[in-house]
Parts: structure tokens; sequence; C-alpha cells
């Protein structure tokens, strides 16, 4: 992967498709094609925090974020377009926020992840057996995604220093003796 390449097309050469903008609605096939954009961004950011470049990978998100409004793009919402839920490409993105150390950044993705899928958990509950049993696939999406957005959480949202928290327990151990 040529990240410097990549990263320089993403922040100075690449446009959105008027995302941007104020007020503008996007159809099932052009929100495909956004999550695709919303991926690649995850995808070169999450490489540079892989290489410990974090700083680069947080300028990759907040520049995908900013230039993609939440209003026109959501982060989250049900759909299951071409069998990529819009879903697993935000999960993507909060991953990327996570591990580049950009909490403000995965607080607002995390939380609209968990509104969509408790309301879509609610829904479902509120179905018949025999719906229910016909949204089997729905369902297991559903509660898979929650489950996958609470193991980013736990894998990825470290205490501020780990290594004090540690030093700390060894001393409360010691104490203890």
């Amino acid at each position: 992967l040529n990240e410097d390449w990549m990263m320089d097309k993403m922040l100075n050469t690449f446009a959105f498709g008027g995302a941007n903008l104020e007020n503008v609605y996007f159809d099932e096939e052009n929100r495909r094609h956004l999550n695709t954009i919303r991926q690649s961004y995850a995808d070169l950011a999450n490489h540079l925090a892989d290489l410990g470049r974090k700083e680069d990978a947080n300028r990759v998100l907040v520049h995908c974020d900013t230039m993609m409004r939440e209003e026109n793009m959501p982060y989250a919402m049900p759909s299951t377009a071409r069998g990529i839920p819009h879903n697993y490409v935000s999960l993507h993105f909060l991953q990327a926020a996570l591990k580049a150390g950009n909490t403000e950044l995965g607080d607002k993705i995390s939380a609209a992840l968990k509104k969509d899928l408790n309301q879509q958990a609610e829904y479902y509950q509120s179905l018949n057996d025999v719906r229910q049993s016909s949204m089997r696939y729905e369902i297991g999406i559903c509660y898979e995604l929650l489950k996958m957005v609470e193991d980013t959480e736990k894998k990825y949202r470290m205490p501020a220093d780990s290594s004090a928290l540690e030093t700390e327990m060894k001393i409360d151990n010691t104490e203890a003796n």
C-alpha cells in the first residue's frame, strides 16, 4: 500500500460528490458509492494507525467526516445493499477512529451505531414469531453488529495510561503483602 500517495490523493484531490453540501439527498445507489468511499478512508486510516502514524490517520478520518456530512450520509442506517450492510462500513470507520485515538469521532460513530442497532432490535422483538422467523438473517446481522461494536470498543478503548494503571496495581499488591 502506497499510503503517502493515497493520503495525498484523498486529502488534496478527491471530491465527495456533494456530500459536503447542506441538504443533499443520496438515494440507495449513491449511498452505496459513498460507503465505498468511506470504506477507503477507513482502510487507509487503519493502515496508518497500524504503522503508528496516528496523526496522519486522524487527518484522513477527520477529512472524510467533514466532507461527508452526517445528515447527508449517516453513520448508521439499516441497509443490506448488495450484501454489504451500511453499518459494517461504519464499524470499520469506528475501528479506525479508535485505533488512531480519536475518541470524539469514535463516540459519535458508536452512538449512531448503537442507537440504530438498538432500534432495529426493538423492532425485530416487536414482530410475531412467524415474521421473526422469516427475518432471521436480518436479526442475526443486527445482533452481530451490536456485539462487534462492543468488542471494537473494548479492544481499542484503553485507559489513558495503561502502564500507570499497571504500576498502581503492583503498588497496591505490594502494600497488601
